[in-house]
């Protein structure tokens, strides 16, 4: 049987309709070919276009003021921009980001810049300078920010070289102890476990405090710890409580003037009126007023069964700016106690006022002047006593109360009254009147003794 032959221009038809589609895929192929090399150029171009931009964005931010080196690292493209005082470099600086490449700079596609900024600087004549790490992941042709840190900061003074913590001082060794102390009682105020401010202490005492990482600012000195402590990432202490031991030329104007003041200060005949067995519902708030009216500052000695009730008084005396002391519980005769017994009397009250004021006192009073060795020991507080007793609690005469702390008062003393007596309050403006006419000033136990009390110290008056 023979097979028909279809005729030859159907056999063309169908040849052309094959070459057709094969003609329609080679031209949808290299469609999508032409696409994707036009995608892949497009993206390279915009790839190359975002570096150059980030190039130029830091060089138009950092080149000027500053010495620019590019180079490879393995796989890294790095550019470095180290600053300059006049025509020299800070090599300080330089230290610091050659450090981070060395150590950190590794064979991944990158493009890294290490740059500084000038930081807020409180110190005359001294520059923060912090410096930056920006680096950026090229894989795959794209741009991605991987790290935009800060790796260090440094005070430089204007020749380039740099100031550390002990310039700031006259007297560093001993600049060095205040600190201490302050940092030790910063952190108990703030009620950090007493392990931790161990630890701290611990690391800054170890530590040359040309070494320390700190900053001064708002009127204050902050420490930062050298090791990272839970809830202690910086410690603030008013730089006025430095003053004694501080070269005066790196302070702000503010705080020069302040210094000017305080040493004028220094200068004047000044006593500290104290105020014992408080407070009292009736009697306290009529001191605070008389206080007020005479535009005077005071400390009050405080005992803890008085407080309960009366915590709106001992707000007021902290906002009013009087000082707030310790005076044990119920007014026993410590020495005649345990020491356990003695201690509770004074621990119990720090923690009622604590509890009321935010912040615990670092002065204590003990009862008639009676104090051991062992008890003072026992506790991080200064003992305040006093050198004019004005007998209040024994005349309850306000002339006699007068004539007292005329016959004891000399300049620097700290005299004894009681606010729980109405004779007492009674004679406060006469008191006041006749201190003022003899030229005396007033102020709190802790600016008198220069806030700078010593813990486990008696103190009967600036001058003993």
């Amino acid at each position: 049987m023979t097979k028909k032959r279809l005729p030859q221009n159907k056999v063309k038809k169908k040849n052309n309709k094959k070459l057709g589609i094969l003609v329609l895929l080679l031209f949808f192929t290299m469609l999508a070919l032409g696409s994707v090399i036009t995608y892949k150029v497009l993206n390279k171009q915009a790839f190359e276009q975002k570096i150059e931009s980030l190039k130029k964005e830091k060089d138009e931010a950092y080149s000027q003021g500053s010495q620019k080196e590019h180079f490879r690292k393995e796989k890294s493209e790095i550019i470095t921009y180290y600053p300059l005082v006049g025509d020299s470099l800070i090599s300080s600086v330089k230290d610091i980001i050659v450090k981070d490449i060395t150590d950190k700079v590794e064979g991944k596609e990158q493009l890294i810049f290490y740059y500084s900024e000038k930081g807020d600087s409180s110190l005359t004549g001294v520059e923060n300078r912090v410096i930056k790490k920006q680096a950026y992941d090229l894989a795959n042709s794209n741009v991605v920010e991987l790290e935009n840190t800060t790796l260090d900061q440094l005070y430089l003074k204007e020749d380039g070289s740099i100031f550390t913590l002990d310039q700031f001082f006259t007297d560093p060794s001993t600049a060095k102890e205040k600190v201490l102390e302050g940092v030790k009682s910063t952190l108990q105020d703030k009620k950090v476990d007493q392990s931790v401010v161990d630890q701290v202490l611990a690391d800054f005492s170890a530590a040359e405090l040309s070494s320390w990482m700190f900053a001064y600012k708002d009127s204050q000195l902050v420490l930062y710890p050298v090791k990272a402590m839970t809830n202690v990432e910086e410690i603030a202490m008013p730089i006025s409580d430095f003053f004694d031991y501080i070269q005066t030329s790196y302070l702000t104007e503010k705080d020069a003037e302040l210094y000017k003041k305080v040493q004028a200060e220094k200068h004047k005949k000044v006593v500290a009126l104290t105020f014992d067995d408080g407070p009292n519902a009736t009697t306290t708030p009529q001191a605070l007023d008389i206080l007020a009216k005479y535009k005077i500052k005071a400390t009050f000695f405080v005992m803890g069964q008085n407080i309960s009730g009366n915590e709106a008084i001992l707000k007021r005396m902290q906002a009013e700016g009087h000082e707030v002391g310790n005076h044990s519980w119920n007014h026993p005769v410590l020495t005649q106690l345990s020491l356990e017994d003695a201690k509770k009397q004074i621990t119990d009250t720090e923690s009622a006022i604590t509890s009321v004021l935010g912040k615990s006192t670092k002065l204590m009073r003990p009862p008639y002047g009676a104090i051991s060795d062992d008890i003072r020991n026992s506790l991080d507080l200064s003992f305040i006593m006093w050198d004019v007793d004005s007998l209040d609690w024994k005349s309850k005469n306000e002339a006699a109360i007068l004539t007292e702390i005329q016959r004891q008062t000399t300049d620097g003393s700290i005299i004894l009254i009681h606010d729980i007596h109405q004779t007492s309050v009674n004679s406060l403006p006469k008191v006041i009147e006749y201190l003022q006419g003899q030229g005396y000033s007033f102020v709190t136990v802790s600016e008198l003794l220069g806030n700078h009390v010593k813990p486990h110290e008696i103190y009967y008056s600036r001058n003993q």
